[in-house]
């Protein structure tokens, strides 16, 4: 099944479904029957707006799971077991894909861990990103293409696949679509495994793969321990993937993050980290933002704030232009502060420049392969 992905929608409607959707992450039972009864009675959906909404936010299946065992939504019962059984698939042939790689890198004692691809859990996109110790990065590219069959083009080609974009190509990152997998034309295509030997976007530094990996930690799903970075580090990865890389931020990445900081996270090492890797000002934007949803799905809080005319929510929330190169400017002129002149240049210069070119091919054609 396809999501209408290209819907379009004004800003009330996206902040419409994006409050269903955090009720939904938040609440459960009676609960959230009556907040969404609430809502619903004030305003109507379009089911298909909801799951466009619910995608791009990457929470469709935990909002759906949580909207189906409240019994809510009941007239479009046979469109979500329809998608939650697509979504559930997808989760189940995607996790089996990253054991078996998981088990054939272990096997060749390449040491690596898989970044962002399990935070989501049980949603689940295309992607299986691989960080991958810089020493061991061709040793893993061999194994994706001799035993998993991995190419640089699907075996299926067409103008919807991903290709590296320029910006990939400059950190040394591989995309290989993996051939022996089967997948149906309702899915979401072949799996997709991305081979990073560093974390960055344009080449600049933020914290080493060696470092990542060397505090990397063990996740436990379904039987199996997947190695993942420690929850400091996924706080930090998704502040700088949010706010550098993708320039939006999502209500999974909200969520997310307020999980990992309710488990304890060990805030002067975090903060260390994010000096040493230039991202202060970033880290507290994005934490300002973390703080304002967990106060709205807090038990103490209820979630009276969204019921406030004065108050707007809607996600993905993308910063304003000048935000986002404050992020840019202030994380060079800390790479020249630790002398990192080379990723100075990078954030500097070289950011605007194909940030600019990528939006104007965007305008011009609907893509960029460029960032």
């Amino acid at each position: 099944m396809e999501l209408a992905l290209g819907l379009t929608m004004s800003k009330a409607d996206r902040e419409h479904y994006s409050r269903i959707i955090i009720f939904a992450m938040a609440r459960s039972g009676e609960q959230l029957r009556q907040k969404i009864t609430g809502i619903v009675n004030t305003k109507s959906i379009e089911f298909d707006h909801f799951l466009n909404v619910a995608q791009r936010n990457k929470v469709l299946l935990r909002s759906l799971l949580k909207l189906k065992r409240a019994e809510l939504f009941t007239e479009y019962q046979e469109t979500v077991d329809r998608v939650l059984y697509v979504e559930t698939r997808r989760l189940v042939s995607r996790l089996g894909v990253i054991r078996a790689i998981h088990e054939s890198f272990e096997d060749a004692g390449i040491r690596f861990l898989v970044m962002k691809t399990l935070d989501n859990l049980p949603d689940m996109g295309n992607d299986i990103d691989l960080l991958v110790h810089p020493a061991d990065a061709e040793h893993a590219t061999t194994i994706l293409r001799r035993k998993f069959q991995g190419a640089n083009e699907p075996a299926a080609a067409s103008d919807d696949f991903e290709h590296r974009s320029i910006c990939d190509r400059l950190v040394g990152k591989n995309l290989f679509y993996l051939g022996n997998h089967a997948w149906e034309t309702n899915d979401y295509g072949p799996p997709q495994a991305e081979v990073y030997p560093r974390f960055c976007q344009l080449g600049e530094e933020y914290l080493s793969a060696e470092r990542l990996i060397s505090r990397k930690v063990s996740l436990r799903y379904d039987g199996f321990d997947y190695y993942v970075p420690c929850d400091e580090h996924r706080l930090l990865l998704t502040a700088i993937h949010s706010l550098f890389r993708h320039g939006v931020i999502r209500i999974s990445e909200l969520h997310n993050s307020m999980n990992w900081i309710e488990k304890g996270v060990d805030w002067d090492f975090t903060w260390r980290e994010a000096e040493s890797s230039g991202i202060l000002y970033a880290l507290s934007y994005f934490l300002r933002h973390v703080a304002k949803y967990s106060s709205l799905v807090s038990a103490s809080h209820g979630l009276s704030t969204l019921a406030d005319v004065h108050f707007t929510f809607t996600y993905p929330l993308k910063p304003a232009n000048s935000q986002i190169a404050l992020f840019w400017s202030t994380k060079g002129l800390m790479d020249i502060g630790h002398l990192r002149l080379r990723s100075a240049a990078r954030s500097l210069l070289l950011a605007p420049i194909l940030a600019g070119a990528a939006l104007a091919k965007f305008r011009l054609t609907g893509r960029t392969g460029i960032w």
